[in-house]
């Protein structure tokens, strides 16, 4: 028994209404065009998904490694325990969205959805 193949062919795939070739026969496929989304979308998602977790914004290695650099320059051989790391890194990220949430509060008041440096200058 001999198995038919069958090739598929989009002719003009940008067009909303497109005919593909099957074989020996052309149909007519109605394709949905793509909606583009808005700029903001994406950075209200992620937002969004930054809300809803607990976990820490910034990555905790490398925090680790700026506060050891940081700590160094002002007392050599400076050791500290992983309480104190996260510590650290609980209060400056609360100190960091506090900071944005207040300059975020300044651009609106300013009629602006934008943060800019004055924004946060005001906000510190």
């Amino acid at each position: 028994m001999e198995r038919l193949s069958t090739t598929i062919i989009h002719l003009n795939p940008s067009k909303q209404k497109s005919k593909v070739y099957i074989g020996a026969c052309f149909i007519q496929m109605s394709e949905q065009k793509r909606r583009k989304r808005r700029a903001a979308t994406n950075a209200i998602r992620e937002i969004r998904q930054q809300q809803k977790g607990t976990d820490f914004i910034i990555p905790v290695a490398p925090f680790n490694r700026l506060v050891q650099e940081v700590a160094q320059q002002y007392v050599p051989d400076l050791r500290f325990k992983a309480d104190a790391y996260q510590a650290l890194h609980t209060a400056s990220e609360d100190h960091l969205i506090t900071v944005f949430s207040n300059a975020n509060a300044a651009a609106i008041h300013s009629k602006r959805e934008t943060v800019q440096v004055r924004d946060i200058k005001l906000s510190m």
